[in-house]
Formats: structure tokens, C-alpha cells, sequence
């Protein structure tokens, strides 16, 4: 049961991040009709994403593209980690020098530094940067809680004893992650939706909602 939740966690970040990136809900169509044109059927998360759609969990731009190249801020990430969590929100003050009051951001910055869940660079978050697959590998063991893993990894750019090491092997042991390719997982490579939205193909197959 505890892995059925948290597989249905993960769907609603997928729902979470389309309504933060721009994507409206999509209205009932067959997944053969959806064919966004930056999305060609050659592409590796084809299928993911026009299942998908399909399914009315996503939708695309209204010019008909669905931008498989737009990053991930790490703004629009600590809001989707704060709502999915549903974390009380924190009044708390940060060390984070470029986090400003009133900022769409500012509560969710607080409330996951507070929790432990982010950590800055040289007191500065860098809202606008885009996440990177590193940072994004740690947001989702913190999301789902996901236990430790002392296995060997295939990718030879995971530095042994770095800070993201221990997220890495939690999630591809997990079957929740994969390189870029068989040897690399590219930790410092931005996240893009196209990326994002291809991580959820066995969490969305194992719930149903995908064949």
C-alpha cells in the first residue's frame, strides 16, 4: 500500500508540473489524435507523453507544440515539492540572499529549507536557474521517502561521494530513473519537461493509466 501511494503521488506531481509549466487540462480525445508537432513520433518519450494526453492528465500549447525543451526552474520545482508534500507553510526567514519577499516562490523556498528538503549555494537558491537531473533526483527521493540503496550504478559520470550519489542509486534501484544512455546519467545536465514527463512511464504503467 505504502508503494501504491506513493506511485499516486507521483501522478500528481505529473498533474502538479503540467498546471505550473503552462499546460492546460486536456479536454477527451483519443491518444491517436493528439500529434504535437515538436513531439515526432521518432522521439523517446513519444509515446509517454501522447499517452498522456490521452489519458487527459496533459495537454499541450495552444500553437500545437508541447516544448519538450522548456527547463525546469528551480523555482517552479520547490513549488511543486511544497504543494505535493502539503507542508504547512513557513513564515521563516532563509539565508537566501536572491529569495525575496513576496515572490509566487518565496513560501515555498521557506517552508522546504525549513524541512531540510533544499539546500542553497553560498546563501543564494537561484531561483531562475534550471534544475538539473541531480537536483531533481534528490527533490524526488525527499517527495516519496524513498529508502537508501547500496547498489552498483552503470553510470560512470556519478561521482563516488557526491552529494547526489545516494539519490541516484535510491531511484534507479527503485526503477524510477535512467540515464541518458547506458554509462551516463549526466547529474549537471537541466531537467527538461520532455525528461520530466518520460521519468513517469513505469510509475503511470504500474498504476494502469498507460499500456
Amino acid at each position: 500500500m505504502a508503494t501504491q501511494r506513493r506511485w499516486r503521488r507521483g501522478i500528481a506531481i505529473v498533474t502538479m508540473v503540467a498546471a505550473l509549466l503552462g499546460f492546460g487540462v486536456a479536454t477527451s480525445v483519443s491518444a491517436e489524435e493528439i500529434k504535437f508537432r515538436d513531439v515526432p513520433e521518432t522521439h523517446m518519450y513519444y509515446k509517454t507523453i501522447n499517452d498522456l494526453a490521452g489519458k487527459n492528465v496533459i495537454s499541450g500549447y495552444p500553437d500545437g507544440t508541447f516544448k519538450l525543451d522548456k527547463g525546469l526552474q528551480r523555482a517552479e520545482s520547490a513549488k511543486i515539492l511544497t504543494t505535493i508534500l502539503k507542508l504547512d507553510v513557513s513564515s521563516e526567514k532563509t539565508p537566501f540572499t536572491d529569495v525575496a519577499d513576496g515572490q509566487w516562490y518565496t513560501d515555498s523556498v521557506k517552508t522546504l529549507f525549513k524541512a531540510g528538503y533544499i539546500q542553497g549555494y553560498d546563501r543564494k537558491f537561484e531561483p531562475d536557474r534550471e534544475t538539473t537531473r541531480a537536483e531533481y533526483a534528490q527533490m524526488l527521493v525527499n517527495a516519496y521517502d524513498i529508502p537508501a540503496a547500496d547498489i552498483q550504478l552503470p553510470f560512470t559520470d556519478v561521482v563516488k561521494g557526491e552529494w547526489y550519489e545516494p539519490a541516484v542509486k535510491a531511484l534507479y534501484a527503485s526503477g524510477l530513473i535512467t540515464g541518458i544512455d547506458e554509462d551516463s546519467f549526466a547529474p549537471t545536465n537541466p531537467l527538461n519537461v520532455g525528461m520530466l514527463y518520460g521519468c513517469w512511464q513505469k510509475p503511470m504503467q504500474n498504476l494502469g493509466h498507460i499500456n
